[in-house]
């Protein structure tokens, strides 16, 4: 009884993309804590319902991509395509997280509005980035737009103005990241996405090409976020040591694998890295007002 149930969590997670949602979840919770200096209960609750929201958004991307997920290596295995996951439960379990996730950041977010940018988040992911990326390599634009969007709900949802310097570089910061990871994901899955008709940067560039561009990317993501303290939003010293080991670290590992003289480069690992490094600033943002006693009481 208890394998089956196991199994069963398991394929669920893979449906939900569950390490974009916890991502998700961290990125509104920086964006919270930017604004409100400090981590709520509230801020808390909004980054879970942002959550739920990017999960339903991700089942329903499942839903959208599983004719082409069937013919790519990479995903035929995966839920839907691959039978284990009814279509029918995806498509219930799609909308009930959306409205979910909405209820719960109605209810913890300090302006109604914060629906507004929810809904955006869904609209730019699932109405334009995913069918556009079948047509057109612009698709970037409003999958990049998605992609930031956590943070500013988190924001928004924390009480913040629609505009600050603030905001704006942690949204810059967000697309910075998404650069570098959307073009290693379209390097890594070339011939999948040629047969499945997903149109690229990487597709229209020699891999050499797209190398350096990603190294030039990452380099930029990585320095940007050592400006994370001059704007105000880390101020302690231990984070601005732990970004700059964080930036030096991406930087080293991008460049020994991109400069390697290598046609394939090992795509996961500056995949899981650049993507571990963002993790890493958000929880910085999020941990760097909670006074140090405080915080190693409840690691404890």
């Amino acid at each position: 009884m208890i394998l089956p149930a196991f199994h069963a969590l398991a394929l669920r997670l893979k449906l939900f993309k569950a390490p974009i949602g916890l991502m998700s979840i961290a990125a509104s919770l920086a964006g919270s804590t930017a604004f409100l200096e400090k981590v709520t209960a509230l801020s808390s609750l909004a980054a879970l319902g942002t959550g739920f929201v990017a999960t339903g958004a991700l089942v329903l991307n499942n839903i959208q991509d599983r004719d082409i997920d069937r013919i790519m290596n990479r995903t035929m295995h995966r839920a839907l395509p691959g039978g284990k996951i009814r279509l029918a439960e995806a498509a219930v379990i799609s909308p009930v997280f959306i409205l979910l996730g909405n209820v719960i950041l109605m209810y913890a977010s300090a302006t109604s509005r914060v629906l507004i940018f929810s809904m955006a988040a869904v609209v730019l992911y699932n109405f334009l980035y995913t069918p556009l990326k079948r047509i057109t390599p612009f698709s970037v634009i409003p999958g990049l737009a998605s992609g930031a969007m956590p943070v500013y709900i988190g924001w928004i949802a924390a009480g913040g103005p629609l505009l600050s310097e603030k905001i704006l570089f942690l949204l810059a910061l967000m697309v910075l990241w998404q650069i570098p990871h959307t073009w290693i994901t379209g390097l890594s899955c070339l011939e999948d996405h040629k047969r499945a008709g997903i149109r690229g940067a990487a597709s229209s560039h020699p891999p050499a090409v797209m190398h350096k561009l990603i190294f030039l990317w990452a380099a930029a993501f990585a320095v940007a976020a050592m400006n994370l303290p001059l704007l105000g939003i880390t101020v302690s010293a231990a984070s601005l040591v732990l970004i700059t080991l964080n930036a030096l670290t991406i930087i080293g590992i991008f460049a020994y694998v991109i400069f390697a003289e290598n046609e394939r480069a090992p795509y996961p690992v500056i995949f899981s890295s650049i993507n571990i490094s963002i993790m890493i600033l958000h929880i910085i943002i999020i941990t760097d007002r909670i006074p140090l006693p405080h915080l190693i009481s409840l690691i404890q």
